[in-house]
């Protein structure tokens, strides 16, 4: 398989920004223990199975301590931590710290900006979480990524970026470019979405 650097006359693809604060890297190494080897977090955001409005009813009814414990008892905690490939939903339980994969989503799984004003309510899965409002970037942030995949072209990639699928059967990205791939100015480069690679001088496209 050939890849090569974009020629430096057309410039390059800017890296995307990732802004890591500390509790952002606190949240990143305790999910990587759960994760698969050389996984690389892109967003990364806490959630909670009970919204904001029971905990407002519990204390309400029961005064603000009580109904903070009965709220801390009933709500779950996930950290959802989005990588290249997938979504990972980890269950941390009442705590911070993730004990286990609670399910894995396809990395294309939109999960949108959230409705409500204090907390965010998005569906993940088949679980309904409420996320809060210093989390909406990461939100935001997740669903921009898929849609500047899915601009980079309609052909899905294989794991090792080898093989492009045609929609019929997987073909080598060595003997031919994804038809909908972006193309450089004098044509002898396709983008894959991470690099520029160059065209097989035999067959430069495949129809």
């Amino acid at each position: 398989m050939s890849t090569v650097q974009y020629p430096a006359q057309y410039g390059q693809a800017s890296p995307r920004p990732v802004a890591v604060t500390r509790a952002k890297r606190q949240m990143i190494e305790r999910a990587k223990p759960l994760l698969p080897p050389g996984a690389e977090v892109r967003q990364i955001f806490l959630a909670g199975t009970k919204g904001v409005g029971l905990f407002i009813l519990l204390a309400v009814l029961l005064a603000i301590v009580p109904g903070a414990l009965l709220f801390a008892l009933l709500n779950q905690n996930r950290l959802i931590a989005i990588t290249d490939d997938a979504i990972y939903v980890l269950d941390c339980g009442h705590g911070a710290k993730p004990k286990r994969v609670l399910v894995t989503l396809p990395r294309a799984t939109r999960l949108g900006q959230g409705t409500g004003g204090i907390a965010n309510k998005i569906q993940v899965g088949s679980e309904t979480l409420w996320v809060g409002q210093k989390f909406r970037a990461e939100l935001a942030t997740a669903d921009a990524d898929i849609t500047q995949r899915s601009a980079v072209g309609s052909e899905p990639m294989s794991d090792d970026g080898a093989f492009w699928w045609d929609g019929r059967g997987w073909i080598a990205c060595a003997a031919a470019a994804p038809p909908s791939a972006p193309r450089s100015p004098d044509g002898a480069y396709w983008w894959d979405g991470a690099q520029w690679r160059e065209i097989p001088k035999s067959i430069a496209t495949h129809s």
